[in-house]
């Protein structure tokens, strides 16, 4: 563990000299979601370390955080996702989805005395030329990019497996190519970015969709990872470090007025992915 690595607890409302343009703000505040009172942030860095940074005000977006703490190694940001209340789904290069469980103290522990349960095969395909693309909202529904097409696996708790109908990744939507990055923002919400830094928001319930690649905001090619609290509430961390908070307001197309204020440095070279249930619309 390399003793330089930390995060500000000083920072300033930096979302011009960030160098992101954002949707208006509307002149007056949008309402916050409600959130637990803390935020789990996960930092993957380049050597494999996990840590997770618990932010102490994912509503509002002040610098404020609770301590560090470094949970595991060999874990890569371009084969790993972070779903809903700790749970991690990792893809290996021979193609097993793998399903994690962090407790909050510990990693939990399945059949065979692993830390994981083989969920899926053949998920390597998204591991090609074109890159890994994918995201979980907070009903565990986890979406991939394949090219053009956007693919679904919807996790059943109950039954501790895919539902039958999603087991096999049903496309629901083409048009994808295009997209950078994406992360889900509370049940069905999507954040896109596009290659020429458009950032967009869709909305995906009930199998249809009620909003797709809406704009929202230009400049977000500056960002090394864009993720999500939920609630509409995004993080993105630019390449030389800096993190941002951003807030938006479906009811209003609008964010809020303190969107793009920085909240810490330091996450340089660092995939940052969050919990998407820790704020709830």
């Amino acid at each position: 563990m390399k003793l330089t690595k930390y995060i500000a607890a000083a920072v300033a409302a930096l979302s011009v000299s960030a160098g992101l343009a954002i949707a208006a703000a509307a002149p007056a505040a949008a309402a916050p979601p409600a959130c637990a009172p803390e935020a789990d942030v996960f930092g993957f860095e380049s050597d494999g370390d996990l840590f997770v940074y618990p932010h102490a005000t994912p509503e509002s977006g002040t610098a404020s955080w609770a301590g560090k703490r470094y949970i595991g190694q060999g874990w890569e940001a371009g084969t790993t996702l972070v779903g809903p209340d700790g749970v991690f789904y990792k893809v290996t290069v021979t193609g097993e989805l793998r399903r994690y469980h962090w407790n909050g103290n510990g990693w939990d522990t399945f059949e065979g005395g692993l830390q994981y349960r083989v969920v899926g095969s053949g998920f390597n395909h998204y591991l090609g030329a074109h890159g890994f693309i994918g995201t979980i909202d907070s009903a565990e529904r986890l979406y991939f990019t394949d090219f053009d097409k956007l693919r679904v696996y919807a996790w059943d708790k109950a039954r501790g497996e895919f539902t039958p109908e999603t087991r096999n990744g049903p496309v629901i939507d083409t048009g994808w190519r295009g997209v950078g990055k994406f992360t889900a923002a509370g049940d069905g919400v999507l954040y896109a970015r596009g290659q020429d830094g458009e950032l967009t928001r869709s909305v995906y319930r009930s199998g249809a969709w009620a909003q797709r690649f809406q704009p929202v905001g230009t400049g977000w090619n500056g960002m090394q990872s864009i993720t999500s609290a939920g609630g509409d509430v995004v993080y993105g961390n630019t390449y030389r470090g800096d993190l941002h908070w951003y807030r938006f307001d479906p009811a209003t197309n609008t964010w809020a007025p303190n969107s793009g204020t920085q909240i810490g440095y330091g996450w340089t070279n660092v995939g940052v992915l969050a919990d998407v249930t820790s704020c709830l619309s």
